[in-house]
């Protein structure tokens, strides 16, 4: 593994076992077992530590599934690629605690700006990944309703949604009501060929 990769898994290591509000140049390096002047060897500013920090997480997160499967409905397709953006089945209550920590850390009154700056770099590579989606679908001929850069926007905004609601009402998991709006959303974004 390259020094680079070693950065971000120490990275990754402390977010994880410390809290996105411990990140820092120095607890990055001791993780990673070097000096604070040979991380920023490899990232200048934090701000870059913590973009690849972020586009880890997405990588690690998301998949173009079966995206690209023509012989699948565009509707569904979309739909399961965007249900990689909730919580998995597994632990629901720690991803979507995780996912509330992060934005606390970025907005809340201990704000830190290292989160923060993950927190924007994690949006625009998830909306990056759904440009790469709708693209995929507008190039095999089906159209969409809205200008991606909307629809992007709107898929964000909805998904901040149903994360906060499913985190409120914990105990009623709200998750199979959130597919089921993703759903709904994919059938929205693309016009239907009927």
């Amino acid at each position: 593994m390259d020094r680079r990769e070693l950065i971000i898994d120490a990275a990754l290591q402390v977010a994880t076992t410390e809290g996105f509000g411990a990140l820092s140049v120095r607890s990055v390096a001791a993780a990673a077992g070097i000096g604070p002047t040979t991380l920023r060897h490899y990232f200048p500013t934090q701000a870059l530590l913590y973009e690849a920090l972020s586009s880890r997480f997405v990588m690690r997160a998301l998949s173009d599934l079966d995206i690209a499967d023509q012989t699948r409905p565009p509707v569904e397709r979309l739909h399961e690629c965007l249900i990689q953006f909730l919580p998995g089945t597994q632990d629901v209550r720690l991803e979507l605690f995780g996912w509330f920590e992060v934005h606390r850390h970025a907005v809340g009154p201990d704000a830190n700006e290292g989160a923060r700056v993950l927190l924007q770099a994690a949006r625009r590579q998830s909306g990056e990944t759904v440009r790469r989606w709708l693209d995929l679908l507008v190039e095999e001929g089906h159209t969409l309703t809205r200008d991606p850069d909307v629809i992007i926007q709107d898929f964000l905004a909805l998904l901040a949604g149903l994360h906060m609601t499913m985190l409120i009402e914990i105990e009623q998991n709200r998750l199979p009501a959130a597919i089921e709006t993703l759903r709904w959303f994919s059938r929205q974004t693309i016009k239907s060929s009927t």
